[in-house]
């Protein structure tokens, strides 16, 4: 007898769906099924706390991009001043300061 019963045709539908998602979706589901079918909550715990950190992870991996574009911002134009600057010194009147990289 194997995990999913003697009739394995149901879950196979589940898993075509799981299986063509993100990895963090297929625990999901997977935990799910196997919930519903009777596995105890704590053979399953191990497993709960990864789809945690996966949800944890995706969280700040979205986060991230924006508070990075908004970090560019601040310092990109400074940066691309002093690029300017070392690669084209004669077209920069010498009067004129630098933008401080440190802000």
């Amino acid at each position: 007898m194997t995990l999913l019963g003697p009739d394995w045709r149901p879950a196979r539908g589940l898993a075509t769906v799981a299986f063509r998602t993100s990895p963090p979706v297929q625990l999901l589901v997977m935990l799910r099924f196997l919930a519903l079918h009777g596995v105890p909550a704590h053979e399953l715990r191990a497993s709960t706390r990864l789809l945690y950190r996966c949800g944890a992870l995706t969280l700040a991996l979205n986060t991230a991009d924006p508070l990075l574009l908004l970090g560019w911002g601040c310092v990109g134009p400074a940066f691309l001043a002093r690029f300017h600057t070392l690669t084209h010194p004669a077209q920069l009147p010498e009067a004129a300061p630098l933008p401080s990289l440190n802000r």
